[in-house]
């Protein structure tokens, strides 16, 4: 059964984004215009996750989700995950996110696959690849025994920032990643150095959802990745 998502936005047009993101994701999706109905729907429905806007009228999302979760609390109930959606990128404003009681930030503006990839980490399923079968890149024979030892290394890093996020050590993914921004192109692998510059922008805002996404987005690629040489 497709899991059930509020999501909650006070500008229309990315309230209507939001709803066409996540059906084509395929979940179910109600939607509030600001926090004070949002508590109300949360607390009459039964949601798998909500998304939720910081900035809004009424009630914003930081005492919304002070509510929300007094009353899991109250209820005895497991805490759903509640994203914060935000345009801010000081530290100090993501721990405010954290500290109120949001599972996970996404910064704004985000693209479909990020809100997808982040959403499903939440609710505990695996992103589907973006495409089956094999990529094949066509490499440069004199790199033939340079070529696998840096893959392994790429596959080893991305491990070890993964580990480093569950610390929050964002100094450690920016300097893994930035080796690798500059290594991946220069072999051959494109993605490898997009990528990279991807998560070392966002270790340097402290981004927890973008560090994440682009990480199992280079996952999905070493995994995939298939070398042939002419």
């Amino acid at each position: 059964m497709s899991a059930r998502i509020l999501a909650v936005e006070d500008t229309p047009v990315l309230r209507a984004l939001l709803q066409v993101c996540l059906t084509r994701g395929g979940y179910k999706v109600d939607l509030a215009e600001e926090g004070q109905s949002a508590v109300e729907m949360f607390l009459a429905g039964a949601y798998d996750a909500v998304i939720m806007d910081i900035q809004m009228p009424l009630m914003d999302g930081l005492s919304a989700v002070a509510r929300m979760r007094a009353w899991e609390k109250g209820q005895n109930r497991a805490p759903v995950p509640i994203l914060a959606l935000t345009a801010n990128s000081e530290p100090s404003d993501l721990r405010k996110c954290l500290e109120a009681g949001f599972t996970v930030t996404v910064r704004k503006p985000f693209g479909r696959a990020e809100l997808l990839a982040v959403v499903a980490r939440e609710l505990g399923a695996r992103p589907a690849p973006p495409a089956a079968g094999r990529i094949l890149v066509t490499a440069d024979p004199e790199f033939a025994d340079l070529i696998p030892p840096f893959l392994d290394t790429c596959r080893r890093e991305t491990e070890a920032m993964k580990k480093a996020l569950e610390r929050r050590d964002y100094a450690a993914i920016a300097s893994a990643s930035h080796k690798l921004t500059g290594a991946g192109a220069s072999f051959g692998f494109g993605p490898v150095s997009d990528e990279s510059r991807l998560i070392e922008t966002a270790a340097k805002s402290a981004d927890d959802a973008g560090i994440s996404t682009h990480l199992e987005e280079m996952r999905l690629y070493l995994e995939r990745v298939s070398v042939v040489y002419p």
